[in-house]
């Protein structure tokens, strides 16, 4: 999503930004990088190529005169006088959306949503699309802030870095995510809210790549006591991610600590989360009716997860009932762009349900062609280990050891 993020720094976070200089220098560059123009053409017969270099990343001070001349080349008026309010919102942006707090975020998008151009306003907008899941929009507003990426401030460059993080996590897409969390090894993080997104963002990582011990390190950041006013909901929901590895191999262990969660002080958006989660941990235990039962209860077909859920179930536990309801429910689904992950596994159950003895090719092939290579960039903690174990057992039912061994290898 970003361009050669495995070569970005962040910068070194400093005490005093001038926000007025960042907005010019931004907006110039935005504007140049639109109009496919060199530093050489913009600076021809306004000043040298040095300057105007040294003017897009912040090394001097312009002059007046330079800005007003700046402004003709571009046919652009700069206005900041909107400036100290937006940065006041963009201080407040990344706490507001640990917390899920949607009224007051929108609020904030309400306040900037028509000012002028700028970095701050473009990540405010950022954060209410993510909370909102509006893909278009925020794939545009990053794509927007991309090449300007090198010219933003400390506290810009991490918010860019969370926002696309917690995209690709909640897409699925991990296949160039170590790049991003690399971003932040040379770099040390002074806000507690900075830290606890960071960990929140690699305990999620770890969880669908199955990597326990980076689920681990990061746990003990979540939970420090300096972070108690932090979350509830996000604590519950990286501890149940744990809860549900665990769970594969040691299901009566965890199921109390499971079941004694209240899920009734939290959004519905949060509930259903935490929902979510706990079906994953009662699949594991081989409670397919209870799942089933409890996502028509909810009424949660609507979403696609819980739609793959249930023809998971219909699947394991194969009934009139459930299967008809699945394909029901499925029959007719529109799917969103970010939902790709589960409409694959969605359109594998239902293959596998008209052909529950694996004679059909066609699923075969589905799984070879479509299922593997799509996920060797999209990861997911239950789809996943379900390829897998479907793929290495056709693999073996055909004694096909050494191409067991080397997709075993690879996976």
């Amino acid at each position: 999503m970003l361009k050669n993020i495995d070569k970005f720094k962040i910068k070194e976070k400093k005490i005093n930004y001038n926000f007025e200089l960042f907005y010019y220098a931004q907006t110039a560059k935005k504007e140049r990088l639109q109009k496919n123009w060199t530093l050489d053409y913009v600076s021809h017969g306004l000043c040298s190529l040095s300057y105007m270099s040294k003017f897009e990343n912040h090394l001097i001070k312009p002059e007046r005169r330079f800005i007003k001349e700046l402004q003709k080349v571009y046919g652009i008026k700069f206005e900041n006088n909107q400036l100290k309010e937006t940065q006041e919102i963009l201080n407040k942006v990344l706490n507001l959306f640990i917390h899920n707090d949607y009224d007051t975020l929108y609020t904030m998008y309400q306040i900037v949503l028509n000012n002028v151009f700028s970095v701050p306003r473009s990540l405010i907008l950022g954060y209410y699309y993510l909370l909102i899941n509006d893909e278009v929009n925020l794939k545009a507003l990053i794509k927007e802030m991309d090449p300007i990426k090198d010219s933003m401030t400390n506290q810009e460059q991490i918010l860019l870095l969370f926002l696309v993080l917690k995209f690709k996590i909640n897409s699925h897409d991990y296949i160039d995510m170590v790049y991003y969390f690399a971003c932040f090894d040379e770099i040390d993080l002074v806000l507690f809210e900075e830290k606890w997104m960071l960990a929140y963002l690699e305990m999620q990582y770890g969880y669908h790549m199955n990597n326990v011990s980076i689920m681990l390190k990061h746990k003990k950041i979540l939970f420090d006591e300096r972070n108690m006013f932090y979350p509830t909901s996000g604590k519950i929901i990286a501890n149940l991610m744990l809860l549900e590895i665990i769970s594969r191999n040691a299901f009566k262990t965890v199921i109390k600590e499971v079941e004694a969660i209240y899920t009734g002080i939290f959004s519905e958006e949060i509930a259903n989360e935490i929902f979510y989660l706990r079906c994953l941990i009662l699949l594991n235990g081989f409670k397919y009716e209870e799942v089933f039962q409890e996502i028509i209860e909810k009424e949660l077909m609507g979403e696609a997860r819980f739609l793959a859920i249930l023809g998971y179930c219909a699947y394991k536990m194969p009934t009139e009932l459930t299967i008809n309801s699945f394909q029901f429910y499925s029959k007719d689904y529109t799917y969103e762009k970010i939902n790709k992950i589960h409409k694959h596994f969605i359109d594998f159950i239902g293959l596998l349900i008209k052909d529950p003895y694996n004679k059909n090719l066609e699923v075969r092939e589905y799984v070879k062609f479509e299922i593997i290579p799509y996920n060797k960039t999209h990861r997911h903690a239950l789809y996943s280990r379900v390829y897998y174990n479907y793929f290495v057992d056709i693999l073996r039912s055909e004694s096909k050891y050494k191409d067991t061994v080397n997709f075993i290898k690879s996976y």
